[in-house]
């Protein structure tokens, strides 16, 4: 397996693991509203988005890091990985309504495996970005930032501002954002 191969991966093993542990965390904290910014904070379609959002941040932030300090330039990187989250977040959006509407109800191992899925097309996404434009795209860094940080803002915001809408419903509860 190339280097580059093994790279994404790890980000996929990254997401997917980090992502599953993040189910859990605001649980964990006995609802600090500080950790629900990153983890969900209750069992709403909208919340569950951060599973896959922020393990691809986080892996993003680590990445330009590391190529930072070996002064390895990946031009595309922000970019693609912007693009590969919200790729993420609208096929896990789209599989979810789509197969819970056809059925009526959501099964949990179905869950699992949509969101399994979207990181792996998340990362075959990114990795073939980064392979097919290697140089880079103009602007490409300033738009994947911006785009990495509106996606970031309204699921942080909604999770205390949040739209009374099916979408950020806990259908557990029936009640909306933090508890």
């Amino acid at each position: 397996m190339s280097k580059c191969r093994f790279v994404w991966f790890a980000n996929f093993l990254w997401v997917s693991v980090i992502g599953t542990l993040l189910h859990f965390v605001f649980e964990w904290s006995g609802g600090n509203s500080f950790v629900g910014l990153f983890s969900p904070v209750n069992e709403s379609p909208w919340e569950h988005l951060k599973l896959i959002y922020f393990p691809i941040l986080f892996f993003l932030i680590i990445q330009l890091i590391y190529l930072k300090q070996k002064r390895t330039a990946m031009p595309n990187l922000i970019w693609s990985t912007s693009l590969s989250a919200l790729l993420a977040v609208g096929a896990v959006t789209a599989a979810y309504y789509t197969y819970s509407g056809i059925i009526g109800r959501n099964i949990m191992w179905i869950d699992i495996s949509i969101f399994i899925s979207a990181a792996a097309l998340a990362y075959i996404f990114n990795y073939r970005m980064i392979k097919s434009h290697p140089s880079g795209i103009p602007g490409s860094k300033l738009a994947g930032a911006a785009l990495l940080l509106a996606l970031c803002a309204l699921l942080v915001v909604f999770t205390f501002f949040t739209p009374h809408i099916p979408w950020f419903e806990d259908p557990t509860t029936g009640l909306y954002g933090l508890p």
